[in-house]
């Protein structure tokens, strides 16, 4: 396991002894120019959006460390709307699909060509999802077949039709929203889909100082967010976060954090061993080298080119809580997915 998340890490970025230095007006100065620049593109969304720091916290961390999110929320929390402002901040082109039991993966992976009287095929259609931002609405009222279809061009960066491949864009980000409410006509994500996302943020409601504020916007009219950054520095910012290093014991902590949640009742420690009986299946390898990329990418937003210790805690529920399989006995011990990160995070990084 350990094994594994040093050389994901290693092909990923640059360790500090590599031969390969930066200039020392490269990484420095770069650090600050990006971190601006993902400020600027907060205060513009803050404009438009009231609240949800998180979940814009959360999309920018992702966008950086290369990787798609679930937002979980009940209707009228300015899921879709957060996604919207953030692409028209950044300048990217933005697609939405609206799922229903109904959609088909051809209606935004595209549709084959037609045949002409010559007996020769066009070429095919390609869909919506070719575009920078792809929105994902209600993704639990499709079936798994549609699904399926969507997380295969999120994990392979491409669309096949009629034997053809097309290549998605460099920048490639897929914002998923699922409704919890109501189960009639809803299909929930198979574990080994929720997999590929690499945070799933739990959407809540605003305080009430924030309720006022919508309202007096809504009175006012919203503004509309404008350009401030662009593709370009998504692209720089993902350049810069090659090289943000994570220490050789930072990795051993994450990969200790990952093996308690799999196996629990080997912990040593009581209360973590009780939790053993709530849990089917612990994190998987995804769950560590997604864990290892937040981190960095919580770094660099914070102006840092080395990870602290802070940070993997930061971004580990977003990250492990959806990757945790429960067991039956979860819901009768009144216990979460986030009990037990809480207890491995306890373990590892002991006060």
């Amino acid at each position: 396991m350990l094994l594994l998340l040093l050389v994901s890490l290693k092909n990923d970025f640059a360790f500090a002894n590599c031969e390969n230095k930066m200039t020392s007006d490269d990484p420095e100065t770069q650090i600050h120019a990006v971190r601006s620049k993902f400020e600027e593109v907060r205060l513009e969304v803050s404009r438009v959006i009231v609240g949800q720091e998180a979940v814009l916290n959360a999309l920018m961390m992702a966008l950086i460390a290369d990787g798609h999110v679930l937002l979980d929320g009940v209707p009228g929390l300015a899921k879709t709307l957060t996604a919207k402002t953030l692409a028209e901040a950044l300048d990217v082109t933005f697609s939405r699909q609206q799922f229903t039991p109904e959609t088909m993966p051809g209606d935004f992976m595209g549709t084959p060509g037609m045949l002409n009287s010559n007996g020769q095929r066009a070429d095919p259609s390609w869909g919506p999802i070719f575009t920078n931002f792809f929105l994902a609405d209600e993704i639990n009222r499709t079936p798994s077949k549609t699904q399926a279809g969507l997380l295969e061009a999120m994990a392979e960066r491409q669309v096949t039709l009629d034997g053809k491949q097309k290549k998605l864009d460099e920048v490639f980000f897929v914002v998923a929203t699922e409704n919890p409410l109501g189960e009639v006509g809803t299909f929930s994500l198979p574990e080994a889909q929720l997999d590929r996302f690499l945070f799933k943020v739990n959407v809540g409601y605003p305080t009430a100082q924030e309720e006022a504020e919508i309202i007096l916007r809504d009175m006012n009219g919203f503004p509309k967010a404008t350009r401030v950054a662009s593709k370009e520095d998504i692209l720089a910012a993902r350049r810069l976060f090659k090289h943000v290093k994570i220490s050789e014991d930072q990795i051993t902590k994450i990969s200790n954090l990952i093996d308690i949640t799999r196996n629990l009742s080997k912990s040593g420690n009581d209360d973590v061993s009780a939790l053993a009986e709530v849990v089917r299946y612990g994190a998987s390898p995804r769950g560590s080298i997604g864990l290892a990329r937040a981190a960095r990418a919580k770094a660099l937003l914070s102006g840092r080119l080395s990870v602290v210790d802070q940070d993997i805690i930061d971004v580990a529920h977003l990250v492990l809580d959806h990757r945790i399989i429960p067991s039956p006995k979860m819901a009768v011990n009144k216990k979460s997915p986030a009990d037990v990160v809480d207890a491995a995070i306890k373990m590892v990084f002991k006060p």
